[in-house]
């Protein structure tokens, strides 16, 4: 694996040793990115942060802002209750795909199973209660670089030449930073969405070590051979957003128990606990 790391101009290299030696472990003929943000000092590290990926679920944070945003002007409240239609089940993650079609939950209900189970059922829900245009809004208004929302969820990898899902490391994080401080949405709906990011089901990647006092928030992503998690570890030392997404793992358990040895690094590089 070859690709460029780099650390911010207030954040030496020197910084990071644990969490460059993680990133160096990769397997030949796999593909890394990582971005880590120290949401205190604001120190951040890089390592291909700008290189763009199939975002699978990580892309659900965007729809996820989209609706808080959403709640906040009005527009749509949590309470609202919305029926699975057959055009919007699918398989892959969740459960709905398995429940009956018509089935009516909140908005509230569909962005907890969205994010707590990456409900593939429940983002379409989502998707389409929101709107696209509305989540094309948070992407600009964000200013990310290359992560976007191009299409609705399939429970599959999208046909050749059909459009992907995309993101990078760094827009990642950037999102989770303006979850953080507040700026994605009113600070009523941020709290709201780091509460959620909070229930995720999927702790086997950053979260895999966490030492007492540490928690995590966050969202995982998987495709064939793709498998990402991003989210904020937080504890008595501070706190950071941090990304990794990888590509060419042959085994999924691999890829877990390294992105999860990313996560550790980072506690210990930062002093989290």
């Amino acid at each position: 694996m070859k690709a460029s790391t780099r650390a911010a101009v207030d954040s030496e290299p020197s910084m990071w040793p644990t969490v460059m030696a993680a990133i160096a472990a990769a397997p030949p003929g796999t593909t890394v990115a990582v971005s880590i943000r120290d949401l205190r000092s604001g120190a951040s590290f890089g390592h291909a942060d700008d290189r763009v990926f199939p975002a699978a679920s990580t892309i659900k944070m965007l729809i996820l802002v989209a609706l808080a945003r959403a709640v906040d002007d009005g527009r749509l409240s949590f309470s609202d209750q919305s029926p699975v239609r057959t055009t919007q089940k699918v398989g892959g993650s969740g459960v709905l795909n398995w429940l009956q079609t018509g089935l009516e939950l909140t908005l509230r209900d569909h962005a907890w199973l969205m994010i707590a189970i990456s409900d593939n059922t429940a983002s379409n829900v989502l998707i389409d209660a929101v709107g696209m245009p509305a989540i094309h809004h948070v992407q600009n208004s964000l200013a990310l670089t290359a992560t976007s929302l191009n299409r609705r969820f399939l429970g599959r990898l999208p046909n050749h030449g059909a459009p992907e899902n995309v993101a990078t490391a760094a827009d990642l994080t950037n999102i989770l930073g303006s979850i953080v401080d507040g700026s994605a949405a009113s600070p009523d709906r941020c709290a709201w969405m780091l509460e959620l990011l909070g229930d995720q089901q999927h702790t086997n990647r950053l979260p895999r070590h966490l030492p007492e006092g540490v928690t995590f928030a966050g969202k995982s992503g998987s495709l064939t051979g793709i498998e990402h998690d991003a989210g904020v570890l937080r504890g008595p030392g501070g706190e950071a957003a941090v990304a990794v997404l990888t590509r060419g793992f042959d085994d999924s358990y691999a890829a877990d128990a390294y992105i999860g040895a990313i996560g550790s690094a980072v506690i210990e590089d930062l002093n989290l606990r």
